[in-house]
């Protein structure tokens, strides 16, 4: 993979290149980007990639201990910090849990999903209907502190594939929930 600084056109901001572009990756590359010095607040920062004019924000958290911007990308291409425009961007630095989008998704077969547990603990994790039923509980177990992935798939409890749709998936740890939305296709 080639790193190298280039200036976006969007709006001038530095950006970094992963060549070449577009690429598909069979695994998560770790994008950690420097955020503004004077900023007393990271949190209003986030990781995009920049495609065809656009800004696609990256599923972002904030490391103060190394003053940077984290995010984990499925994808060569252009990469830059923007400012967060749906909210803050999660803060690592105070050692809560962390959980990433699955990849891939939407998906058919398996999926992976990669969580972070800064300080170690037990953690809870299954998949869930939308309506709220629980359709697979994918882990209970004590994690040490670092970057763990579990894998999904697709099946219920009893081994069968579950229908093509929505699920959620939530994670607890601590006294931290994180639950996000991924799409299975069959």
């Amino acid at each position: 993979l080639i790193f190298e600084p280039e200036t976006d056109p969007l709006d001038g901001r530095l950006a970094y290149q992963i060549s070449p572009t577009e690429l598909p990756l069979g695994d998560l590359v770790e994008v950690s980007i420097a955020y503004p010095s004077d900023t007393g607040e990271p949190e209003r920062y986030c990781i995009a990639r920049f495609q065809e004019g656009r800004a696609l924000l990256v599923d972002s958290y904030v490391n103060r201990v190394n003053g940077r911007i984290v995010a984990y990308a499925d994808r060569l291409g252009s990469y830059g910090l923007v400012q967060a425009s749906n909210g803050l961007t999660p803060d690592l630095g105070n050692g809560d849990l962390m959980v990433l989008q699955n990849v891939p998704n939407p998906f058919a077969g398996s999926t992976t999903i990669t969580f972070d547990v800064p300080k170690g603990g037990r953690v809870h994790a299954e998949v869930i209907s939308v309506d709220g039923r629980i359709i697979r509980a994918l882990v209970n177990d004590r994690f040490g502190p670092g970057r763990h992935s579990i894998s999904w798939n697709g099946t219920d409890e009893h081994g069968r594939e579950v229908a093509s749709g929505v699920y959620l998936y939530r994670f607890r740890c601590n006294s931290r929930a994180i639950t996000k939305k991924m799409v299975h296709l069959r």
